[in-house]
């Protein structure tokens, strides 16, 4: 090679490692602005639009679709009284749903008619795995007293645990009917097909039906009375953080379960028949209407009603630490009045990346995750979504995370110096090449200059 193509080749070289450089370093967060076609014509949340890509339109509603005719799935299951089928439908509703979610956070459709789609299937999810649960329930009761060996005691306590099972699925079958509604007018502005989805309110409120009346056929066997457990509660509206007090008599001695709805929510032990009173806090209680009552020894009191409120929340992050590729994201949730959320799930996300991960909050509301990406800027938020409690969802402000030089630039630090050691070899070569040259010239030089000496005669 030419001493003068040494310089272009090598130049060429740095430009060929400096724009591999700026492309994977410069490869952070990116703002899509969506086609004109991404939506169709009908389509009026232009949040989406200026935030999704025709190819990120096309994997979101097609995966929204699914959701819709999963519902229907799940739902004939649960129809058709076979739980151990209904129970494989619901965890591919959940994994449809966490898929839509992922890809929310991805793309970050936070503040779009797409994130009401996906709020609302997470309430149908809940809706179809509570309805599931209390039919198989129901079924479960109705054998248990056809078998004819259970005391009269025992009977009135499944009974009265049907009363509580027929609230909740009053209940549960109209949360559904109304978060299945709101999915159905968003992707009706995609101009998808909801058919499925309309089914599958039919569905629900056809078994929700028929349990309620074959609820309603059952009878206990006298026995047993109401009026040995009476209480009153101290109030009929809570919110997260505030205290239900209990106060009642009872003529039974022994532990006395407190129910809400038809989980055991906390109990009270009475050493001998009297008085007693109990302090609850409102805390992974979902909003709406719950009924409380008490149990003990076959014994059931009457219900009494209370109605639970949402309340605003906070979430912020702290600290976004690196180390390496590895970023440690801690922050703390709260309720608009400074109360910290204990046990809630907080998902951590990065844009054009999606989840992170999902982290528990303590006692005192902090939650931490660790991740590894790749080297690059991002914008790291959280979000908070949990309806197993009262509280409003809310989203972080973003923090900017940057993942820089982990293997990049000791490949750089490689390259330039394998540049440079092909400059120093070529330059000593030249050297060296210039250096036998005139010492070559100098010996001639001296041959010429020495004649030799006349030979004797």
């Amino acid at each position: 090679m030419k001493s003068s193509a040494v310089l272009p080749a090598v130049l060429a070289g740095l430009g060929l490692v400096l724009f591999a450089v700026v492309l994977v370093l410069g490869g952070g967060t990116v703002l899509y602005e969506a086609a004109d076609d991404a939506y169709s014509d009908s389509h009026k949340d232009v949040n989406a639009v200026s935030v999704m890509t025709t190819e990120e339109a096309e994997t979101i509603t097609p995966l929204m679709e699914k959701i819709m005719l999963q519902s229907l799935k799940a739902a004939l299951e649960i129809d058709s009284k076979d739980f151990e089928y209904s129970e494989r439908e619901l965890k591919e509703f959940e994994n449809l749903v966490n898929r839509l979610k992922t890809n929310n956070g991805k793309i970050k459709l936070g503040n779009t008619e797409i994130n009401d789609f996906r709020l609302s299937s997470e309430e149908v999810e809940i809706a179809l795995s509570v309805l599931n649960s209390d039919v198989a329930r129901v079924e479960e009761i109705k054998q248990s007293i056809r078998k004819g060996s259970l005391s009269a005691a025992d009977i009135s306590a499944l009974y009265a645990e049907l009363q509580l099972l027929s609230k909740e699925i009053s209940l549960t079958a109209d949360t559904y009917s109304s978060a299945a509604e709101t999915m159905i007018g968003v992707a009706e502005n995609q101009n998808l097909d909801t058919s499925s989805l309309k089914e599958s309110i039919d569905v629900v409120k056809k078994f929700a039906d028929a349990s309620l009346s074959s609820i309603g056929s059952v009878r206990p066997k006298p026995g047993t009375s109401d009026l040995q457990i009476l209480f009153t509660l101290s109030g009929d509206t809570f919110a997260y953080g505030d205290t239900l007090r209990i106060d009642g008599t009872s003529r039974l001695s022994g532990v006395h379960s407190i129910y809400l709805d038809t989980r055991v929510w906390s109990s009270v032990t009475l050493s001998e028949p009297g008085s007693f009173s109990k302090s609850i806090m409102i805390t992974n209680v979902s909003k709406g209407q719950h009924t409380v009552s008490i149990q003990s020894q076959g014994h059931v009191s009457k219900q009494d009603t209370i109605r639970v409120v949402t309340t605003n929340t906070t979430l912020f992050i702290d600290s976004a630490k690196v180390s390496g590729n590895t970023v440690t994201v801690t922050g703390a949730l709260q309720t608009e009045n400074g109360l910290s959320v204990s046990g809630a799930k907080v998902d951590v996300y990065a844009d054009g990346v999606g989840l992170l991960g999902t982290g528990i909050t303590n006692k005192n509301g902090v939650f931490s995750i660790q991740s590894d990406l790749e080297d690059g800027e991002y914008l790291v938020y959280a979000e908070f979504s949990d309806f197993s409690f009262p509280l409003e969802e809310s989203v972080s402000e973003p923090v900017d995370v940057k993942i820089s030089g982990s293997f990049l630039l000791p490949l750089l630090g490689s390259a330039i110096l394998g540049v440079a050691a092909f400059i120093g070899v070529r330059i000593f070569r030249k050297r060296k090449s210039f250096a036998v040259s005139a010492e070559t010239e100098t010996e001639s030089e001296l041959l010429l200059t020495v004649k030799p000496s006349p030979a004797k005669g």
